[in-house]
């Protein structure tokens, strides 16, 4: 008789522990709902990536400059794709990048231009805004 009303005792606290984190894997895994501009341009940003992506499909890199001629290629695509939808570089991204390029040109012996465009190579596809870290696009009036 004791064993059983353990064995539902213990069965309880399992599923009681199961629900909490249930519960709370539910909240924390819950994003915050997107504004209209942000679904905007996720969507813009999407497609000119698939264009980008489709301009260089036909071009294979033999050499290491070949490879960074494609990436060049694309990232020009990508500016290009949204500029013409109406977006633009931060001004706000710019300021944030300009001394982390500086720093990372005088660790990587680069110039500062080249560590820039680095930064922005990277930095242009991502369109989830931190807390440190300005979000690269913004819509031009």
């Amino acid at each position: 008789m004791i064993r059983r009303h353990l064995k539902i005792l213990v069965t309880l606290v399992i599923l009681l522990v199961i629900g909490i984190g249930f519960l709370l894997n539910q909240n924390s895994a819950t994003p915050p709902p997107l504004s209209a501009e942000q679904k905007t341009l996720m969507l813009i940003s999407d497609r000119c990536a698939g264009i980008s992506e489709n301009s260089v499909a036909d071009k294979k890199a033999v050499v290491a400059f070949q490879q960074l001629e494609i990436q060049g290629n694309k990232a020009n695509v990508v500016v290009s794709c949204m500029r013409d939808n109406g977006y633009g570089q931060n001004p706000a991204w710019l300021k944030y990048a300009q001394p982390i390029a500086k720093t990372d040109a005088e660790k990587n012996n680069i110039s500062v231009d080249e560590a820039l465009t680095a930064l922005a190579r990277r930095d242009m596809l991502l369109l989830n805004q931190e807390k440190n870290r300005p979000i690269y696009w913004v819509k031009l009036k």
